[in-house]
């Protein structure tokens, strides 16, 4: 079953659903947890060479945007988090058809949330194995008072109840 496209701005229930998972489903969390840990390594790997920044971010400091980085190194970074997925993550960007692509939607799903998790200017995340410990959804229920930033609009946006 080819999954449902998702934006990386869409929230984690909308990503789990265009996936076909389910919450509450434990080999559908731990799908969710692994392929998240892989896109912190994947953070972490590119965020170790600052030759990964575009020209006009070059030279800033703190915590870096998704939207700083080279569209050529994002891409890079997914085909190596794939790569190195466990044959069980294999098989599942396989079935959802997102396998080989160079810009596997699924893993940059997850990595464009890795850059904003870890931007400052966002609410504190805990690093746990909880698997709605980083819920997005979470923060939209609470109502349209709620914001996170938003490093693709390079601003603070309010929180959007899943669709």
């Amino acid at each position: 079953m080819p999954a449902q496209h998702v934006p990386p701005s869409a929230t984690k229930t909308r990503l789990l659903n265009g996936l076909g998972l389910q919450v509450g489903n434990q080999q559908h969390e731990q799908i969710y947890l692994m392929i998240k840990g892989n896109a912190e390594q994947g953070y972490s790997t590119l965020c170790a060479n600052r030759q990964n920044l575009k020209k006009d971010f070059e030279n800033c400091t703190g915590r870096w945007q998704y939207n700083y980085v080279k569209d050529e190194a994002i891409v890079r970074a997914i085909g190596h988090i794939e790569s190195l997925a466990i044959p069980a993550l294999k098989q599942w960007y396989e079935h959802w058809g997102v396998a080989g692509k160079p810009r596997n939607f699924v893993i940059d799903w997850f990595l464009w949330h890795a850059f904003r998790n870890k931007d400052p200017r966002n609410k504190p995340k805990s690093s746990t194995s909880n698997f709605h410990a980083d819920d997005d959804d979470n923060a939209a229920a609470a109502g349209p008072s709620v914001s996170h930033y938003d490093p693709v609009r390079d601003e603070h946006v309010p929180a959007q109840r899943s669709r």
